[in-house]
């Protein structure tokens, strides 16, 4: 297979925001057991980041159709890593339930 320099730049980039968000959920697991977090103050944190994401996602769009500069895949690897990160950001709010009592 002969794959020039883009191509390859295309599939790097996207491979990459397709796994950052399991990274970001690993990294939020040891930084939680490690060094005790608090919680509370990261899902804003991680809400927000979601919303940026998402935004620049839109934006990448909007300029694929309007003029084509951007190849379709940035705009579909960036809307698959925001919502990607509702995984970590669906952890944090289970970590931040009460337990149920079952009496």
């Amino acid at each position: 297979m002969n794959f020039d320099g883009s191509k390859l730049l295309v599939i790097g980039i996207s491979s990459l925001l397709i796994i950052a968000p399991f990274i970001v959920w690993g990294a939020l697991y040891v930084a939680v057991k490690k060094w005790s977090l608090y919680l509370r103050s990261l899902l804003p944190w991680m809400r927000g980041f979601r919303w940026v994401v998402w935004s620049c996602g839109l934006l990448l769009f909007v300029g694929y159709f309007a003029g084509g500069h951007f190849p379709w895949v940035y705009p579909s690897a960036v809307a698959t890593f925001s919502a990607g990160l509702y995984f970590p950001e669906k952890w944090l709010k289970e970590q931040l339930a009460p337990p149920n009592s079952t009496n």
